[in-house]
């Protein structure tokens, strides 16, 4: 499928082979059917090759390259790549830093229901980055977000809760997060390597 142009079994053959699942490790190799799939405008796809740039991952790092990805990933609808954005003005990184901008993009997310945008908006109020401090509102959404199953917004909460006010830790990842979501995966681990063999050999057929 991946030859024949199937931009989500690229997106798969990417992933086989960043985590060496059927084949042999290769991030090089990944990051070609990444960026193969992103060209042919696949979402999911320009945030993993945000992820790459962003992780130095088979490529040469390059936050700047890895903001652009995102932005393009985002602007297309991926919610990782929305997160990612914010991400990237919150901490300046390979934009310039825009506690504002940051926010709008996490707020954004938020209102589509999406537990790591909830716990962005949280640590905006939390911290008075792009919007006045407001640590009932931060409650409200890293509550919302713990609800939604987001394992930081707990530990923001838990903070709250021992009186540090301003959980600067844990709140935001350290880096951007892992790969979105694809619409074509694997459901459940499969047994062994020659069943992810297999599976490699279908997403390239």
């Amino acid at each position: 499928a991946a030859n024949n142009g199937n931009t989500v079994a690229m997106v798969n053959v990417g992933l086989c082979f960043e985590k060496g699942e059927g084949v042999t490790q290769d991030f090089t190799k990944a990051f070609e059917w990444y960026l193969k799939s992103a060209s042919s405008g696949n979402a999911n796809a320009m945030n993993n090759v945000g992820y790459c740039y962003s992780r130095g991952q088979g490529v040469k790092q390059d936050m700047t390259k890895a903001y652009e990805w995102f932005l393009k990933s985002a602007n297309s609808g991926c919610a990782a790549g929305m997160h990612n954005v914010g991400w990237c003005y919150s901490r300046g990184q390979g934009v310039t830093q825009d506690y504002t901008k940051a926010f709008d993009w996490f707020m954004k997310l938020a209102e589509n229901g999406n537990a790591a945008g909830m716990n962005g908006v949280g640590d905006c109020y939390c911290n008075g980055n792009g919007v006045l401090r407001d640590l009932k509102k931060a409650r409200e959404w890293f509550t919302k977000a713990a609800n939604s199953g987001s394992e930081n917004a707990k530990e923001n909460l838990r903070k709250l809760d021992e009186g540090q006010s301003k959980p600067d830790n844990g709140s935001l990842p350290d880096k951007p997060d892992e790969h979105s979501p694809h619409p074509s995966t694997i459901m459940e681990p499969l047994s062994s390597f020659a069943s992810y063999f297999l599976f490699f050999s279908s997403c390239l057929e």
